[in-house]
């Protein structure tokens, strides 16, 4: 029996205004991601990648076209729908690790429940336990600047996943890491994915960097998808 596609991007067109000059940043992309698939996105800067990743997940609205993501149509949802949406179904990793300075890391995880409606015993249980999934059980009581880059973003790691979605979408994860640090971070989303069947789409420039670790690349150019290799 052939199942529905964890992500399924139709047609999708994405247009903006910039300086009185109109920008094509997406033009007209077919794209299915499996459940449990992780895929790179890959392109030079410019090229769709970010605008791709921003759609799939809700936090834009498309020109034309549709994204369906866990079997839902986000063209039919609200603001207040898609909101829901992202809280729930979706967890993101950008480049910056937004964490909140003051916080803990444990202190970061339990806000990001506490705004999923997550509280009590629960909440401090499953940010202990994404902590530990991660490599930080010993730093759970430190704060952002008593962490190394590689840490931080280990904590935003957690927090994306710790409200267990079916999708995680990471932009640039890498960017801001030294090659070996990013290179232990996508062991890292790699182990994810095998325990917990997470489908990963992970936008990067660094082609080389990510072929060891996903299961599929696809080259994006001037906003359309010029090929999709699978790993070999």
């Amino acid at each position: 029996m052939l199942t529905e596609p964890e992500i399924a991007v139709r047609n999708l067109c994405r247009d903006y205004e910039v300086g009185g000059a109109q920008v094509h940043a997406l033009r007209g992309i077919d794209l299915e991601v499996q459940s449990g698939e992780f895929v790179a996105v890959v392109g030079v800067s410019g090229s769709g990648k970010s605008t791709l990743l921003h759609l799939i997940g809700g936090l834009d609205t498309p020109t034309a076209g549709e994204v369906v993501v866990s079997g839902r149509d986000l063209n039919g949802l609200s603001s207040k729908q898609r909101a829901l949406f992202r809280r729930q179904a979706v967890g993101f990793v950008f480049q910056s690790f937004y964490l909140v300075p003051h916080l803990t890391a444990e202190g970061n995880l339990r806000l990001a429940l506490t705004f999923q409606g997550t509280f009590g015993e629960r909440r401090n249980r499953l940010a202990v336990e994404a902590l530990e999934r991660v490599g930080l059980a010993e730093r759970i009581r430190h704060r952002p600047g008593q962490l190394s880059a590689g840490e931080q973003q280990r904590v935003a790691v957690a927090r994306a996943i710790v409200h267990q979605p079916r999708v995680l979408l990471a932009d640039e994860p890498t960017g801001n890491l030294d090659h070996a640090t990013a290179f232990r971070l996508l062991e890292l989303l790699r182990q994810i994915q095998a325990e917990s069947g997470m489908t990963i789409v992970m936008v990067t420039h660094d082609e080389e960097l990510v072929s060891g670790f996903c299961d599929r690349r696809v080259r994006l150019r001037d906003g359309v998808i010029i090929d999709s290799i699978s790993a070999a």
